[in-house]
């Protein structure tokens, strides 16, 4: 219940209860009044009409007396009777002639009895004559004509409870014009007392739905203003203190959101209460991610175990999470308990350092291997040639074996000595207007007839007038190892078609082959170091497996990109795409 009610409510209460025991105790003693003033009334209407008898001039006169009494009863609005010693009725307003005269004799009537012995009496009786409840007021005369008679007045008791009622009715109307007093000064009252309260209390409302700008105005010079202003007070201290939280917050936020690491926080619940948009970025949640556990919304087993495990302030738990959707990544996790309850969880995206760890030791692998092979046919050939020196065929023959391997070692000491030098840093190609055309015929009368000789058909197909801005020499390896490739794997009988054409924004260099095709699982890895599609492949035909590696590195020192198409048993077709 509101207080305003209750102030209210306490008010009318007292009001009623005033009022009411005012009114109960009123009730009986204003009834009591008005009967003890009609009863006044009648005595004194009766020692008026007994005084007029003493001073009655003339004899005694019943018809002058009735017309008399008849005067006196209209005046007094009252019954009028006046018996005689003997207790016949001489007068009586009510009755004339016969019916006067055959009134009974009133002489044993209590008051008439009361009045004769002693002066006056009264009694209240049921009169048969007009058939209703009267009360009787009689006085004896004292002196003159009707010495010794009776007057005797009377008025019906119902005009006795009108008075009564009467009586009662303005006391009861007061009373509730003392109660819609009350009503009102209760409820002007409890607007007045409650006003400073409803004033603290909308402060108070406003202050919940945020709104810091919120005072209270009671100016009542009591309690309650002191109150107000201690709000006012304690408001202003909160408003600072939440503007620089807030500060402090959008800091930490701006903080994380521009960190590159995932950053996810969670409360004591268990469920997400912060993240950024590195974290969104590396698992694609697929919709918002707080108020939700980590399960739920990294569907990770083992970032949402960790999370959920780390619960001690302080603790720390460090895991190596990896993902397969939406990306393949590895990610470094470190978990550290919070001391109000759930933890904060860091990711570090570690997928790059873990392909340059495994690509630096698959090219240790690989070059090892490769450098081992030709290394141990040179000494094996060697120590045979020690031994047939006497024999110029056995000579000849190791004499071919060790060149060709020489050959292999140079050409990978070659490779890798170019491609060090494209990937070193600020390396620049040397560029200059290169006609395609040229470069594409020099290519072709190079390996015309190496695809000959396999049994392929060699093409070319450049448009006109063709040229670039491009490092002639890195432009032709690039291409040359594309060729190379392609005449190497594609099986007899089918065709390699080279082609420069322009396209938007620069121009396309393509080699082209209607082979087997590469399949789809291994094209992301086709232009790694020492990646084969076909393990033992390359070796077999003398490949270094560094070729596609230089043509992807070749296209973005140009600020180029290579771009491989094929599908198995369609052939495979690669473009260098250069910049105008």
């Amino acid at each position: 219940m509101r207080i305003r009610s209750r102030i209210f409510g306490t008010y009318l209460a007292l009001g009623v209860a005033l009022i009411g025991m005012t009114g109960a105790m009123l009730y009986d003693t204003v009834g009591d009044e008005a009967l003890a003033g009609v009863e006044s009334r009648v005595e004194t209407g009766a020692r008026v009409v007994a005084a007029s008898l003493e001073g009655w001039e003339g004899g005694p006169d019943e018809a002058r007396l009735d017309a008399g009494v008849d005067a006196l009863a209209a005046a007094a609005d009252a019954r009028i009777t006046v018996v005689s010693a003997g207790g016949r009725v001489l007068a009586d307003s009510e009755f004339d002639g016969r019916a006067l005269a055959a009134l009974d004799n009133h002489a044993g009537r209590a008051e008439i009895r009361a009045a004769a012995a002693s002066g006056g009496g009264e009694s209240v009786r049921y009169s048969r004559s007009i058939d209703a409840d009267l009360l009787y007021r009689a006085v004896r005369v004292e002196s003159g004509p009707w010495d010794g008679a009776v007057a005797r007045m009377a008025v019906p008791l119902t005009r006795v409870s009108a008075a009564q009622a009467h009586a009662r009715r303005e006391l009861l109307t007061a009373l509730l014009a003392g109660l819609v007093l009350t009503v009102i000064a209760g409820t002007l009252l409890a607007r007045y007392l409650s006003a400073p309260i409803r004033e603290l209390q909308g402060m108070a409302r406003r202050l919940t739905e945020g709104d810091l700008a919120a005072r209270a105005r009671v100016d009542t010079g009591d309690e309650l203003a002191d109150l107000a202003m201690g709000l006012n007070a304690a408001a202003a201290a909160l408003t600072e203190q939440m503007a620089r939280t807030r500060a402090e917050r959008d800091q930490l936020v701006a903080v994380v959101e521009g960190m590159a690491e995932g950053v996810v926080v969670t409360g004591p619940d268990g469920r997400i209460a912060m993240s950024n948009t590195a974290l969104r970025s590396m698992f694609s949640p697929g919709g918002p991610v707080e108020g939700r556990t980590p399960i739920e919304a990294l569907r990770n087993p083992e970032a949402a175990d960790a999370l959920d495990e780390t619960s001690a302030p302080g603790q720390v738990v460090v895991r190596e999470v990896r993902l397969t959707w939406p990306v393949e990544r590895v990610l470094a996790l470190h978990v550290t308990g919070l001391a109000a309850g759930g933890a904060v969880g860091v990711f570090h995206d570690v997928t790059s350092r873990k392909r340059v760890e495994e690509v630096r030791r698959d090219f240790v692998a690989n070059v090892s291997h490769e450098l081992q092979t030709p290394l141990t046919t040179l000494v094996g050939y060697g120590e045979a040639l020690a031994d047939s020196v006497a024999d110029p065929v056995r000579v000849r023959e190791i004499a071919v074996v060790i060149r060709r391997q020489s050959a292999r070692m140079s050409a990978l000491v070659r490779d890798l000595l170019d491609l060090s030098r494209l990937e070193s840093e600020g390396f620049t190609p040397e560029l200059e207007v290169v006609e395609i055309e040229s470069l594409v015929r020099e290519l072709s009368e190079s390996w015309a007839g190496a695809a000959r000789e396999k049994g392929l058909d060699f093409e070319t197909g450049v448009e006109p007038a063709l040229s670039a801005r491009a490092d002639r020499r890195l432009l032709y390896q690039a291409l040359e190892n594309l060729v190379e490739n392609a005449i190497r794997y594609v099986p007899k009988g089918r065709r390699v078609r080279v082609e420069g054409r322009r396209v938007p924004g620069g121009i396309e260099l393509s080699v082209a082959d209607d082979g087997e095709g590469i399949p789809r699982e291994d094209q992301a890895r086709i232009f790694e170091r020492f990646y084969r599609v076909e393990k033992g492949r390359a070796r077999a035909g003398g490949g270094t497996g560094l070729g596609l590696a230089i043509v992807k590195h070749v296209a973005e020192a140009h600020g180029g990109r290579v771009e491989l198409e094929s599908a198995p048993g369609r052939g495979a077709t690669f473009r260098i795409r250069l910049p105008e």
